[in-house]
């Protein structure tokens, strides 16, 4: 009987050390966990096209102006060649006509319309040809290749993501609020971020986006022995200082207490 009680004290102190954990991370805009990240950029074709050569990876650490892929555009080949015939097909109907009125008596009669078109053509086919000799997707500065969404053949719509670029630079943190508290949280709020790995580096950083749905915890942001799936929205600060913490990892956000923007506390009085 005497271990039966033990055991049973051990686990009712062992169920209020995971509540406490639970609203420590999960149920306080105090406290809470998130992940360095940087900002994104998604790069993409503006026309359709083929992806025909592969030089980045996942992960790989890429100087700015360094060719990322190559693209192949049948259409674009197409519509640059239209364009072309067209443009021929104008010039010789102008000269056509220029003969024709050196030889009339009317001087005032001029092809005006006929240039117009000339020319409306002609900066169509300048710029067919700038796309067709910028198939070539380039890192638009010093970064890290986060994604690469297709493989060599496949084709790609206009607009659609091909790479998920990241600066190298760390420049936010992402977490997530749970769902009773969420509405607490406000643009401007600042915050301490502090690494969960024992080495002491803390930053400061301010809220500057709070999602407007519902999301479900990140595995990395749910706490593990908390068996229940928690719910949240997803919150966005910006470092205030460069930072010696690593893309991808796990920080506690804990709220600086009496910190309000100054914006906001101009407009409270």
């Amino acid at each position: 009987m005497p271990s039966n009680k033990l055991q049973f004290t051990f686990w009712i102190i062992a169920l209020l050390f995971l509540m406490a954990l639970s609203s420590k991370f999960q149920s306080s805009t105090k406290t809470f966990l998130g992940v360095i990240e940087s900002r994104e950029t998604n790069l993409s074709s503006k026309f359709p096209a083929i992806i025909k050569e592969i030089h980045a990876q996942e992960g790989d650490e890429v100087a700015k102006g360094e060719p990322l892929l190559v693209l192949a555009s049948p259409e674009l080949v197409l519509n640059h060649k239209n364009l072309q015939l067209e443009l021929q097909r104008l010039k010789a109907e102008r000269n056509v006509r220029r003969g024709i009125i050196s030889n009339e008596t009317d001087s005032n009669y001029a092809p005006n319309s006929l240039g117009i078109q000339i020319s409306q053509i002609q900066h169509k086919f300048d710029a067919a040809k700038k796309e067709l000799n910028n198939l070539t997707l380039k890192a638009p500065f010093n970064g890290v290749i986060g994604s690469v969404h297709f493989k060599n053949g496949e084709r790609v719509s206009p607009f659609t993501t091909i790479i998920t670029f990241y600066r190298r630079e760390v420049s936010l943190v992402k977490g997530v609020l749970h769902e009773t508290v969420a509405e607490s949280v406000k643009i401007g709020d600042r915050y301490i971020v502090e690494g969960v790995n024992g080495r002491e580096r803390k930053i400061f950083a301010k809220v500057v986006s709070v999602g407007s749905r519902i999301v479900p915890f990140p595995d990395r942001l749910q706490n593990a022995r908390i068996l229940k799936k928690n719910w949240g929205r997803e919150v966005y600060l910006e470092v205030e200082e460069n930072t010696s913490f690593l893309l991808g990892e796990l920080v506690t956000l804990t709220e600086l207490e009496g910190y309000k923007d100054s914006t906001e506390n101009t407009m409270a009085h």
